[in-house]
């Protein structure tokens, strides 16, 4: 979503495919948004961005060139669109890569992170992930810098599945983070799997992009003691001052806790350290209820510019033990005492279909005012619960009510 909520990028849900829409009208409805650009790709979308004012799109395909991966980049002149570059990171190591699983942009378009989880370390570990930094300027894409760090001593053996760097990627001018989900942290009782960390590299005065203090820098979730996947989702405010990190939340007790935690820094030159009052619980007792002793949850987050307002669903395409008719969304807004968050307002919607999928993927307007979330089930039919349709994406306004619908093409 454009700055101003007033452009989408919505993959299809039948077709390996990116539309465009745009806003068209002086009021929201469930025709407002029209279709400015559309078109057919070969392999799965991995992840889609758009830059500030909506003219750069950047579409991740990592399965193109049998699981290499590639980024198409397209730039809109004026209404039209125009394919501008496919960018495929050099120095990458393996056979699947998958670069392009996940992309961030900068917000003039002229830097894009790609995240390839399943870049091979130099010894010989699987899935220590990479990122690539692509620069562009003088009217050409540079040929992107690879970024990694070192896995843990117990992920480097080689064969092993190492930490998936660049699982969840985001970027400002000068600050690059991306997750590795799957990074072993060494706690008090012993070495957890799978805790997952988020790494944090500057950009030099060179143009250079280097560790903030050593290549094993990194971000670490306050819960250590289970197998949280921190870092799977991630989301930095366009002022590069606040970050939230999520991963996998799980039933305990009679809630689900979970680990999105809010990380902040008092200016873009500094270190961010996690927040006294981070959001660390789904507090919803229609989820511990519906849910078992081993449901869990995967959150979807999204900040707005400034990162005053956080936006969270759960991926229903993802969880597991729970009612999927369960389709929700959260709005948390920055506490005025702390550097945390609020209580957050919650809204429940009905869908067509129980396999909606609702929540696989979200977005926010810099303001806060305008909120997307994908649904690329929904349109099945409601008897069949195991058949999904072409999808939707659902728009909500500043009152959370819903907007409009708008359905991608499915053929």
């Amino acid at each position: 979503m454009s700055i101003d909520g007033t452009t989408i990028a919505v993959t299809s849900g039948s077709l390996p495919a990116i539309t465009v829409y745009t806003f068209s009208s002086n009021a929201y409805s469930y025709g407002s948004w029209v279709q400015s650009y559309t078109e057919t790709l070969t392999g799965t979308v991995g992840a889609i961005a758009l830059n500030e004012n909506g003219s750069v799109l950047v579409v991740g395909l990592p399965t193109a060139s049998d699981n290499v991966g590639a980024t198409r980049v397209y730039r809109r002149a004026g209404t039209t669109w125009a394919f501008e570059a496919e960018l495929v990171g050099t120095g990458a190591i393996g056979a699947m890569p998958r670069q392009g699983t996940a992309l961030a942009i900068t917000d003039d378009g002229n830097t894009i992170a790609v995240g390839g989880p399943g870049d091979t370390s130099a010894t010989g570990t699987r899935e220590v992930g990479a990122v690539w930094v692509f620069t562009h300027s003088a009217a050409a894409w540079d040929a992107g810098v690879k970024v990694s760090a070192a896995c843990p001593t117990s992920k480097a053996a080689t064969g092993v599945i190492g930490c998936q760097i660049g699982a969840s990627v985001a970027i400002t001018s000068t600050t690059l983070l991306a997750g590795a989900p799957l990074t072993n942290v060494a706690t008090s009782v012993g070495n957890n799997d799978n805790v997952g960390v988020v790494f944090h590299w500057e950009r030099g005065a060179m143009a250079t992009w280097s560790a903030t203090t050593s290549e094993s820098f990194k971000y670490e979730p306050i819960r250590k003691d289970f197998t949280g996947r921190f870092g799977l989702r991630l989301a930095l405010s366009r002022d590069g001052i606040k970050f939230v990190v999520a991963g996998v939340a799980s039933r305990r007790s009679s809630t689900f806790e979970t680990n999105p935690i809010l990380f902040s820094r008092s200016s873009v030159t500094s270190i961010f350290s996690s927040a006294a009052a981070s959001v660390d619980t789904i507090n919803t007792t229609s989820y511990a209820t519906s849910g078992t002793s081993t449901s869990t949850l995967r959150p979807t987050v999204a900040l707005s510019r400034d990162g005053s307002k956080l936006l969270m669903s759960i991926d229903q395409s993802l969880q597991s033990g729970l009612a999927l008719a369960i389709k929700k969304f959260f709005v948390y807004a920055a506490a005025p005492t702390s550097s945390g968050y609020s209580a957050p307002a919650e809204t429940a919607i009905s869908t067509s279909n129980p396999v909606s999928y609702f929540g696989s993927a979200i977005a926010m307007s810099g303001d806060a005012a305008t909120a997307v979330i994908g649904a690329y089930g929904e349109g099945g039919s409601a008897a069949a619960s195991n058949i999904t349709g072409p999808g939707a994406v659902y728009v909500f306004g500043a009152s959370r009510e819903v907007l409009s619908c708008v359905i991608p093409p499915s053929s």
